[in-house]
């Protein structure tokens, strides 16, 4: 078995964020495979007033997990508001790396680090650590989520309703449009750089083995398998009740939120059931005053950030993802495969996931009315509820537990010895 130095931005907490997630069930799974793990977190900070304190360290350290965090203090973070912003990204255009600062400062601390931990292998997590490994003298592997390019030019697209601002819009279309091409350039350089590389997304993959040498190999994403107590729970009230989960400021997250404001909630009002839906997540206060209005009513309860989520997932009748960019995954889809809860989503996320299949683990839609009758439907269909819920676990343990993933991390670090 293997030293493997773990490199991530943020320390990875299994209570925030989908990457939170997503790292901290891959530590995991290399753990189950038998390997040591040493994590090392480019920065401390994660979402702004998220800063890693003693207690994860301390939790991640019970595990038999070292870990170590760069914290540059001195960083700073892209900003593409304004004119400020205009400005940042025709530097980046110039100089690509610029888009990755945490990997960009990494990549020169880096190998003195390296050489003071002795790993056999390194394993890292997302755009800003494959920079940061890519000149290292160690065996060296990269997974990735979302390509860089891709929030760009799905961001520029949201939030575009008054006419006076198309001429701008323009403009920023054909600055993104050359941004993305470096990007793009810059993506195909890191992955070229290591051994071997795997992404967290089949549509993603299949995009990405086009700028890689070795090819871009599907990892299934992993979750932490819940109590066994909670999965499938079957603690459903009169009500019917539908969660949204996730913080509210990703470019995905806006988009799905944006449907459901303009074609879910209408088709729900007019249904004349009586209904909740649950927000679960932070910055709801940040969320753009245009959306805000389409999601009023006693209906909407915006219920913060909870930690652990578990009784959100065993009480709701579904989980609603109406995301219909086809951007990444939504690590919450997997986290209800891994509850046994029953899955409404929008049918652009099987590009990413190609396991849901409709009627089977999930219900599917093409628009945010068939996403409202698929909610209403589960509700009056105990018997299609029940269905759904066992095959959705059955997909977890099929696909997305930590020793099917354990596998397939280990399979791409030992096919590239």
């Amino acid at each position: 078995m293997s030293k493997i130095l773990f490199v991530t931005d943020y320390l990875p907490s299994s209570n925030f964020s989908g990457s939170g997630v997503t790292s901290s069930a891959a530590i995991h799974a290399l753990l189950k495979k038998g390997h040591t793990v040493h994590i090392l977190a480019l920065s401390c900070n994660a979402y702004e007033s998220k800063v890693v304190d003693s207690n994860l360290i301390e939790a991640w350290d019970l595990l038999g997990v070292k870990s170590s965090i760069l914290n540059f203090d001195k960083l700073i973070a892209n900003n593409f508001s304004g004119l400020k912003g205009l400005i940042n990204k025709l530097a980046i255009i110039i100089w690509p790396e610029k888009y990755l600062p945490l990997g960009v400062i990494a990549k020169k601390n880096i190998n003195d680090f390296i050489r003071h931990i002795s790993p056999d292998k390194v394993v890292a997590y997302h755009w800003n650590a494959g920079l940061a490994i890519k000149s290292i003298d160690v065996k060296r592997y990269l997974v990735v989520g979302d390509p860089l390019h891709l929030p760009i030019l799905y961001g520029s697209k949201l939030l575009v309703d008054d006419k006076k601002q198309l001429m701008r819009f323009y403009v920023k279309e054909a600055i993104n449009y050359l941004l993305s091409k470096r990007l793009i350039k810059l993506m195909s350089e890191i992955m070229n750089a290591v051994n071997a590389c795997g992404a967290f997304a089949a549509h993603h993959a299949d995009k990405l083995s086009q700028s890689s040498i070795s090819g871009c190999q599907y990892i299934h994403t992993p979750v932490a398998d819940p109590s066994p107590n909670q999965v499938g729970c079957e603690n459903k009230s009169q009500v019917l009740k539908i969660l949204h989960i996730g913080h509210l400021q990703g470019t995905a997250t806006i988009a799905g939120i944006q449907l459901i404001g303009d074609e879910v909630i209408p088709v729900l009002n007019k249904s004349n059931l009586d209904y909740e839906m649950h927000f679960v997540g932070a910055f709801s206060e940040r969320l753009p005053e245009i959306i805000k209005k389409k999601l009023g009513g006693d209906h909407i309860k915006f219920k913060g950030e909870i930690y652990p989520p578990d009784a959100e997932f065993t009480s709701s009748h579904c989980l609603l993802v109406a995301t219909p960019i086809e951007l990444g995954i939504r690590v919450r889809i997997i986290t209800a495969f891994s509850f046994g809860s029953c899955i409404v989503a929008h049918v652009a996320n099987a590009k990413g996931i190609p396991e849901l299949v409709h009627g089977f683990n999930c219900m599917l839609g093409n628009s945010g009315a068939e996403l409202a009758e698929h909610c209403l439907e589960i509700f009056k269909n105990p018997l299609l509820r029940r269905r759904l819920q066992v095959n959705a676990r059955n997909t977890f343990e099929q696909y997305f537990s930590a020793e099917v993933v354990g596998e397939e991390l280990c399979e791409l670090m030992e096919e590239y010895h």
